[in-house]
């Protein structure tokens, strides 16, 4: 099994619209964010992720949530720079 996945978080409700397959589990990715001069990765995201191809997919809150963050990174005239979402989440 793959690192960050649980047997016990695999969901039933949705096929991966890439592969088709219904294996989507609760994992963990790093999502990277580039614009203009800006390049960002944050590590450790928590999402869904299909076991068969690795296509990730962001909850809602999660997402509104992460792409927050990361304006709050720029708008601190950072350009560049590697997270870990927890860490981001903890200080806050």
């Amino acid at each position: 099994m793959e690192k960050g996945l649980s047997e016990s978080k695999v969901s039933v409700f949705m096929n991966c619209v890439i592969c088709r397959r219904p294996e989507i589990a609760a994992g963990f990715t790093s999502i990277a964010f580039e614009r203009d001069e800006v390049t960002l990765v944050i590590n450790s995201v928590p999402t869904q992720i299909c076991r068969n191809c690795g296509e990730a997919y962001l909850e809602e809150d999660i997402n509104i949530h992460l792409l927050g963050l990361v304006e709050e990174i720029v708008e601190e005239g950072i350009t560049h720079g590697e997270y870990d979402y927890t860490e981001l989440v903890d200080k806050k």
